[in-house]
């Protein structure tokens, strides 16, 4: 994983994974990857689909919360895509929370290569601050 900074939005896998949603406009693609993170529980969860999870939740906060502009100011794209989603349902958000705390656990590469970082406690104010927004 090309990592860039602890944010959420910060690595390659989280621009690959917010690239392929822009396709859409709905929330399919974030429902399928949250029900393969919450069907890896007790699995050792790769790095890959954590990120592509912690960018998902930074987004759905932003559209609950109503800080889309302060999340892509600098992409005018994603700026207009985002605008265009509607509100997610709670079942969603509820999914997406859990799945959130999943990556925060043990058996999990992201989590894993943070903790080899100086920044892993940033990174993980960052998930868990997501997971405030939701909450």
């Amino acid at each position: 994983m090309a990592t860039w900074d602890v944010g959420a939005l910060d690595n390659d896998d989280a621009q690959d994974f917010l690239t392929e949603w822009q396709e859409g406009e709905d929330y399919d693609p974030v429902d399928e990857l949250l029900s393969e993170v919450l069907d890896m529980e007790g699995s050792y969860l790769e790095a890959d689909i954590g990120a592509r999870a912690v960018a998902a939740g930074a987004v759905l906060s932003a559209v609950v919360n109503e800080s889309i502009e302060e999340l892509f100011a600098e992409d005018e794209d994603a700026l207009d895509w985002a605008f265009g989603l509607p509100q997610p349902k709670v079942g969603l958000l509820n999914k997406l929370v859990r799945s959130l705390k999943r990556i925060l656990k043990e058996e999990s590469e992201l989590r894993e290569q943070w903790e080899e970082t100086d920044d892993f406690d940033a990174w993980r104010a960052t998930v868990r601050e997501i997971i405030a927004d939701l909450t």
